[in-house]
């Protein structure tokens, strides 16, 4: 994938010229995507992996491009961008999906590790379908089921899936998509 910024840019572009220039290219890129940019920082939901966009703004002179919740890679840029990607719930619920599918344990924010296999498993275009008629099944069964009791508390929303797939029984879930689907 060519990158957005190559070479020949010279001299490290302001805020407001970068903002700009991300605003047009982004969009041109990936537009079916929303992009808000801000504050030295882009943010989309679902949309294009980020490492798709990290790749399409890596070699930005005097900028470092820095994926939130990640750890900063050594750098000796001035100045970084921040780029935030949020998920939709169809995401969640297809990620936490493959995450149980891969696992013996679902997915909880709070075990070490968790939330980076998760975001991994998300590091994808196009989140919201797997691309396995099964999982995605599973995954559509889990966003109109009706929770099996009162939902409860949890930190983040890939919690409150990961929860629901299991309150709901994984396996059974598992049994009903796959009398459903087509394969």
């Amino acid at each position: 994938m060519p990158q957005l910024f190559g070479h020949g840019l010279g001299a490290k572009p302001s805020w407001d010229e970068l903002r700009e220039r991300l605003d047009v290219e982004l969009a041109d890129r990936w537009p079916a995507t929303r992009w808000e940019i801000a504050d030295e920082t882009v943010t989309w939901t679902d949309g294009p992996a980020e490492s798709s966009v990290v790749e399409a703004v890596l070699d930005i002179p005097g900028w470092q491009p820095i994926v939130e919740g990640r750890p900063p890679p050594d750098t000796k840029a001035s100045s970084t961008l921040v780029l935030s990607r949020l998920f939709g719930d169809r995401a969640l619920a297809v990620g936490v999906v493959r995450y149980r599918s891969s696992s013996t344990r679902p997915f909880d924010s709070a075990r070490e590790g968790a939330v980076d296999r998760l975001r991994d498993i998300l590091d994808v275009d196009d989140p919201g379908t797997s691309g396995y008629p099964l999982t995605d099944a599973m995954a559509e069964l889990l966003l109109v089921l009706p929770w099996p009791g009162e939902p409860p508390e949890v930190p983040s929303p890939a919690d409150r899936w990961a929860l629901k797939l299991e309150a709901l029984d994984f396996n059974a879930l598992w049994n009903r998509a796959y009398a459903e689907v087509e394969l």
